[in-house]
This record gives C-alpha cells, sequence and structure tokens, in this order.
C-alpha cells in the first residue's frame, strides 16, 4: 500500500509507516 500524504490519496485497508514515522491507516 502506498499513502500520499500531500494529494491525500491511498490505496485501501492497509497500515503504512511514512518516512516521517507515521502510521497511516489507509481507509
Amino acid at each position: 500500500a502506498y499513502t500520499d500524504l500531500l494529494s491525500g490519496t491511498s490505496e485501501q485497508g492497509e497500515v503504512e509507516v511514512e518516512p516521517y514515522g507515521v502510521r497511516v491507516y489507509a481507509v
């Protein structure tokens, strides 16, 4: 999964660890 914090788009249903150490749950 991939979460783009700049555009706010993501794939669904997976938890990712961003380069800044923030865990983002892609809903």
